[in-house]
């Protein structure tokens, strides 16, 4: 497509390797091929781990060294280029078995600000969220700087992939989760799901805000999707409505100025993502 055409029409897949990011790109593919968009794959040399390998151990971890590992610079530069051109040839693979156009990109830097300057002419950043490690409990230093500064829908892989049969929505009527509701009512359409959504009231919730929750779906353009009312903490009924609904994707809203504003302190957001290995899709708060 033409180059004033890019902006916007894209997706940012950031891959680092990891089975989580895979996950992501194998998403993203299906979305952009739904949507006819471009998929721009970017795979980054980190400075950070050529220029200084005691820099911090858990970026060493999350980006695949091996324990005791010691390498000149130039080594480290060709490790991770290596593992960075396998990454782009498999997503450009994975293009094409899907027919949708990826353009891939290896580009040296600090890994955080070269993926937050790429995301913001994007409609859609896909991502793992730990890295090489096999913790699932564990969200990467790099993956928290790139939620934390990014504007644009986050998407997010987990462990394992399996098809989209049934996506829960967190919903609590703000601005941010009505953003959730039309993005969720996009991928719902793509992958032909069933739709749950969710809204869990709290001790300070008047009796009848779990109503005018279900008030709001109902007077959406929603089809095919079922309401669930519930109370008490968040995270636990978010987590719990997903493992016994048997969702396969959770989409929430991202309260940038509350919830990952508060990620070293805990959230529901943060919460959510450490504790299931499903796949999450975060939207923006643009106009917000």
């Amino acid at each position: 497509m033409p180059q004033n055409e890019q902006i916007f029409d894209s997706i940012l897949v950031a891959l680092d390797g990891s089975r989580s990011s895979q996950v992501a790109a194998s998403l993203a593919i299906q979305i952009a091929k739904q949507e006819n968009l471009l998929v721009r794959g970017l795979y980054v040399v980190d400075e950070l781990l050529v220029v200084d390998m005691d820099t911090d151990r858990s970026l060493k971890k999350e980006l695949g060294y091996k324990p005791g590992e010691v390498l000149l610079s130039d080594e480290r530069t060709q490790l991770l280029k290596g593992q960075g051109e396998i990454a782009l040839r498999w997503l450009e693979d994975l293009g094409q078995e899907n027919d949708v156009p990826v353009q891939g990109d290896l580009i040296f830097g600090g890994m955080p600000d070269v993926i937050i300057n790429q995301a913001k002419t994007v409609r859609l950043l896909a991502l793992g969220r730990q890295g090489h490690t096999d913790d699932t409990a564990h969200l990467g230093s790099h993956f928290r700087a790139i939620a934390h500064h990014t504007s644009v829908p986050l998407l997010i892989g987990g462990p394992t992939e399996s098809p989209v049969h049934r996506i829960l929505l967190a919903y609590d009527g703000s601005l941010p989760t009505k953003h959730a509701l039309t993005w969720a009512s996009l991928l719902q359409h793509i992958w032909q799901s069933h739709l749950l959504v969710v809204s869990v009231a709290d001790e300070t919730a008047s009796p009848r805000w779990l109503a005018e929750m279900k008030e709001q779906i109902d007077e959406s353009e929603l089809l095919n999707y079922r309401f669930i009312g519930r109370h008490g903490n968040a995270t636990a009924q978010i987590l719990s409505a997903a493992a016994e609904e048997k969702a396969d994707m959770i989409v929430m809203g991202n309260h940038r100025h509350s919830m990952l504003h508060e990620w070293l302190t805990g959230s529901t957001l943060d919460q959510v993502l450490r504790n299931t290995p499903l796949p999450v899709f975060i939207t923006d708060t643009q106009g917000d």
